[in-house]
């Protein structure tokens, strides 16, 4: 049987009244490219997990390339400061127990993006998740439950904590405890919030410093 062979021609598959379906190189065709097909598959030779495949969310005039999730797997967040990647929207990320209040700065906003984050703990950690979308502008709405494990004081045990919705740009996640699950969506400019946050300490939203 003779073997079909792919051209080194660009783009490798192309339908004129359509446009580009299919593409590979070194460098994700900038936004705003014309030519690619919505839908298009772009391969990103040059990149590593979680940024080796793109799909071209924008229309023909005017491109909007999107990583697709790395195939099966958890994201581990390191015990450090740390900036998400956009190429992991869609993963879940495991936050063990950090040794100091660690800063998670989200990736610059784009439409789209989905990121969990869910607490890999056997018991209380000691210190704070603190998750900044870096600025004032790329505010928090929605809100997320704050279920209180210190069941003997007084007050409500489950109670919503919600941002301001028109310049909180930080949530602290105070203390996690087993069972703290934190969801961002971002519509581009905005960040929603849902989740749950078991602890006997409050979240807290707040602005820039």
């Amino acid at each position: 049987m003779q073997q079909m062979r792919i051209q080194h021609a660009l783009p490798f598959v192309t339908m004129p009244s359509v446009g580009n379906l299919l593409d590979a190189g070194a460098t994700v065709p900038a936004d705003g490219t014309l030519g690619y097909a919505p839908g298009a598959l772009f391969f990103h030779i040059d990149g590593s997990a979680g940024d080796l495949l793109y799909v071209n969310n924008g229309t023909k005039a005017s491109s909007l390339f999107k990583p697709l999730p790395a195939a099966g797997g958890s994201v581990a967040v390191a015990d450090a400061d740390t900036a998400i990647s956009a190429a992991n929207s869609g993963r879940v990320h495991v936050v063990a127990n950090v040794s100091a209040d660690r800063t998670f700065t989200l990736p610059t906003p784009a439409d789209g993006l989905v990121l969990e984050f869910v607490a890999g703990l056997n018991a209380a950690d000691g210190h704070d998740w603190i998750f900044d979308t870096g600025s004032d502008t790329n505010y928090f709405m929605g809100g997320v439950q704050h279920h209180d494990t210190d069941s003997d004081a007084a007050g409500d045990e489950l109670v919503l904590v919600a941002p301001d919705g028109n310049s909180n740009s930080i949530l602290q996640v105070n203390l996690p405890q087993p069972g703290t699950r934190i969801l961002f969506v971002c519509d581009g400019t905005l960040w929603t919030v849902c989740g749950q946050v078991y602890s006997a300490a409050a979240p807290t939203f707040g602005d820039q410093a």
